[in-house]
């Protein structure tokens, strides 16, 4: 309620995320029943922003296939993207 423009909505966990463009602001709250806490502004000063994706480790693949799991993340110190095999 009182949301001007909510867009690009994520669940995560027992929190719901979404951005509102004309507040230019990432909100979230709990989607737990009967809660009724205001929206918690996560972050704010976003321009021009649409959707919202999560990422998180327990959310991918967990076998050898993954080559980010299965080099310690890739080798990588902070993300690790993971392509398809060229053909």
């Amino acid at each position: 309620r009182n949301l001007p423009n909510p867009m690009g909505i994520a669940v995560y966990k027992s929190d719901v995320y979404w951005v509102d463009r004309n507040l230019r602001a990432l909100f979230k709250a709990s989607k737990l029943p009967g809660n009724t806490s205001v929206p918690t502004r996560v972050r704010t000063n976003l321009d021009k922003l649409r959707d919202i994706a999560i990422f998180d480790i327990t959310n991918q693949p967990t076998d050898d296939t993954n080559p980010c799991r299965k080099y310690g993340n890739g080798n990588c110190e902070q993300l690790c993207f993971s392509f398809p095999p060229e053909a």
